[in-house]
């Protein structure tokens, strides 16, 4: 499914549970390059986050990180 949104210019919405966040973002490093990426957790609650970077620095950074709920992962459009 990544393969055939990789030309997608907008900017592509994801909801997934955040214990497979870090498998996620392998596959976006696969098919689509290391975009950048926003993963957003607890959204409009007072705990809300934000975790903004490049793919592949999230996903070497993932143990930072506490990976339960849900999550909103928004990845950067192809702009080139």
């Amino acid at each position: 499914m990544l393969t055939s949104l990789a030309g997608e210019e907008a900017t592509l919405v994801f909801y997934l549970p955040l214990r497979r966040t870090v498998e996620f973002l392998g596959s976006v490093i696969e098919n689509l390059g290391d975009r950048k990426v926003v993963i957003a957790r607890e959204m409009t609650k007072i705990h809300e986050e934000f975790i903004r970077g490049l793919a592949s620095d999230l996903v070497a950074s993932a143990g930072k990180f506490v990976l339960k709920g849900e999550a909103t992962v928004l990845v950067h459009g192809n702009r080139q």
